[in-house]
């Protein structure tokens, strides 16, 4: 576990940082049941893909909720104002389901369905100043990988225990985001006031983009790994290479199979790199951690 306290004074305005960054996945994995960040559990497998297999009756849901399904969903677009959103995957799951809980109902939600390219947008705005713990809804996603979700969390909290698709983004404004397990070729974060912590496995891009926010992530990819990072004000850390302070800007080997792009401004972002490696003692995958020290 890591604890950081940091202080950045601009313009005679202070600003504290504080977030904590956990390390739980240690040594070589061969098929065993490992803790991810989130205290759930998932899979690290030889010769599997990643797995977190959590079934909607994991999730704690309200029965009397409302309950909006989608079929053939390829692309899902969420935005919350205010609330409290849980998304999970479901093994056995053929359609996208949305569980309106506490606080939330039809009056919140505006939706839109495009059949031309399964894209479906939903919006849910609680129209509350404050209490925001007090709205609540679950998102329940087929096994099978979608080609993009994209989450905007304002002013609230995501729970993600687990979700595959091509493409993924999470936006964070004043909100705490928790991913415990994602499947994604490339991942986009941006965070603005607020803390985001995750699991990443089988991605080629990462790209970060933090102010006044904490992020960390622990990335499992395949290969060797590049990084371009601007850090106006805070510190960044990505596997070995760190920079704590003013104006740093670098970029190393962005021609390698998994590469970063890091921005932060007046933030702390920290990237833990687990390694899978092809054909290890006559074949499958081996997954380790690599640099799971804490700071």
């Amino acid at each position: 576990m890591r604890k950081f306290f940091k202080s950045v004074a601009a313009a005679g305005a202070g600003i504290a940082l504080l977030g904590v960054i956990m390390c739980v996945v240690s040594g070589v994995f061969f098929g065993e049941k490992v803790e991810i960040p989130n205290g759930k559990w998932g899979f690290l497998r030889i010769g599997d893909s990643f797995s977190t297999s959590v079934h909607s009756d994991d999730v704690q849901i309200n029965p009397k909720g409302e309950t909006i399904k989608r079929n053939n969903v390829q692309s899902l677009e969420v935005e919350i104002k205010g609330g409290t959103l849980k998304i999970a995957e479901n093994d056995t799951a053929n359609s996208v389901s949305l569980i309106l809980e506490e606080g939330f109902t039809a009056q919140n939600l505006k939706q839109k369905y495009n059949s031309e390219n399964n894209k479906w947008e939903i919006e849910l705005d609680s129209k509350a100043k404050k209490h925001f713990e007090d709205y609540s809804a679950t998102l329940i996603l087929p096994k099978a990988m979608m080609k993009e979700l994209e989450v905007d969390m304002n002013m609230g909290t995501l729970e993600l225990d687990a979700a595959s698709a091509e493409k993924m983004s999470f936006n964070a404004n004043m909100a705490n985001i928790t991913l415990g397990g994602i499947s994604a070729k490339a991942l986009k974060v941006d965070a603005k006031m607020s803390n985001i912590t995750g699991t990443v496995v089988f991605t080629r891009n990462v790209e970060v983009d933090s102010s006044m926010s904490a992020v960390s992530l622990l990335v499992f990819g395949m290969g060797d790994y590049g990084y371009k990072v601007k850090n106006k004000m805070g510190s960044v850390t990505i596997g070995d290479y760190t920079h704590d302070g003013f104006g740093g800007e670098t970029e190393v080997n962005m021609v390698s199979s998994l590469q970063f792009d890091v921005e932060n401004a007046m933030g702390d972002v920290n990237i833990e790199l687990g390694q899978i490696t092809d054909n290890y003692n006559g074949g499958g995958n081996q997954w380790r951690q690599r640099n799971c020290t804490a700071r």
